[in-house]
């Protein structure tokens, strides 16, 4: 089966158009939304005048079997991060002021003050509240980020087994040999291995995963510094390809 796997939207309805495109032409049987569909600050994107976070959910909801929650959707519908192990977030969180947030955080976490306000009617809002940030489908676990940070809400972004070796341990435990992840807006599709090894996966080639892995998808949105695209793995020959938005 062929898995077309997107992450990091944030609103950008003209990249996720195209990025359909390309999952059509490649006959993907299935859509997996690694989360992030909402969300984006002023400062950092280049499609301003184009965002739409009501008609990029309807797409993804139109297309994808799943569609997970990331960090920003998480602010954007006022709903508790699950599965983050570095940060205990009192159940006041959303009630709290800016600055009360950011005492308690201590820079720790990436707060959303500078996001965009959406354009998300009610009806957006619980189907996203009903949404999680991962799904298991064993041999493959979906998350938006990594344990200890499920949800992306601490600045660092790791690059070592050591520094996810609980999200290694948590795909062990559920039969899974291969996570795929979002959050990143990697200048080009990741893998970490189980026995150490950190690879940059190369645009438009076709590689095999042969061993236990977490790869990080790249950004579908436009951003300045970053390049857009996603990936399609095969599960029947078990290989991957990361192809670019153009």
């Amino acid at each position: 089966m062929k898995i077309g796997i997107i992450s990091d939207i944030h609103e950008d309805i003209t990249s996720l158009k195209k990025a359909f495109e390309i999952l059509f032409t490649q006959n993907c049987q299935k859509i997996i939304c690694l989360g992030d569909v909402v969300g984006t600050a002023f400062y950092r994107n280049d499609f301003e005048d184009t965002k739409n976070a009501n008609a990029c959910l309807s797409m993804l909801k139109k297309h994808c079997e799943t569609i997970l929650l990331g960090n920003h959707d998480n602010f954007h519908i006022q709903k508790l991060p699950e599965g983050n192990q570095f940060f205990d977030f009192p159940s006041t969180w959303y009630e709290l002021s800016q600055q009360e947030q950011e005492n308690l955080a201590n820079k720790n976490l990436w707060l959303y003050h500078t996001d965009y306000l959406t354009n998300l009617n009610q009806k957006d809002i619980e189907y996203l509240n009903s949404c999680s940030n991962h799904k298991i489908e064993a041999p493959i676990l979906y998350s938006h980020y990594v344990l200890p940070d499920l949800s992306g809400d601490s600045p660092v972004y790791y690059k070592k087994y050591n520094e996810i070796q609980k999200h290694f341990d948590w795909m062990k435990s559920e039969n899974c040999t291969l996570g795929f992840v979002g959050h990143e807006h990697p200048k080009t599709a990741k893998q970490i291995t189980e026995d150490g090894h950190f690879v940059e996966i190369p645009w438009e080639t076709t590689i095999e995963i042969q061993t236990s892995s977490v790869i990080v998808c790249p950004a579908i949105c436009e951003k300045k510094g970053d390049k857009q695209g996603l990936l399609i793995f095969d599960s029947k020959e078990n290989t991957l390809i990361a192809k670019k938005l153009i």
